[in-house]
């Protein structure tokens, strides 16, 4: 228990802030200052999207035609077999450079 004195004493003092703390409570209410605005921006464009999106669509590719490629020659460097979209894209290419007949340099 604080004795009676010693709280009128605490009140006629003024209250001190380190220097670190009133820049951290600066800085807190700059970033307030300026996550309301974006935040409010945020909001507003979030309300001009649907509510629900369209079923995506898928586009038919076609196939390379036999011999098609006759004299090209194709270059295509890899980001490795280690990651599997990336091998089954240069399997794809691989495959229809043949069927084309085009020249193919692979490097992975």
């Amino acid at each position: 228990m604080i004795p009676e004195s010693v709280r009128k004493e605490m009140r006629r003092l003024p209250m001190r802030i380190s220097p670190i703390r009133k820049r951290s409570v600066i800085a807190l209410g700059v970033v307030i200052a300026l996550m309301v605005p974006a935040m409010s921006t945020a909001v507003a464009a979030a309300k001009k999207f649907p509510k629900s999106l369209p079923a995506p669509e898928y586009v038919d590719f076609q196939k390379a035609k036999k011999d098609s490629g006759k004299g090209l020659s194709l270059g295509y460097i890899s980001l490795g077999d280690s990651v599997p979209f990336v091998k089954l894209v240069s399997d794809s290419i691989k495959r229809e450079a043949k069927l084309a007949g085009a020249k193919l340099e692979f490097c992975d």
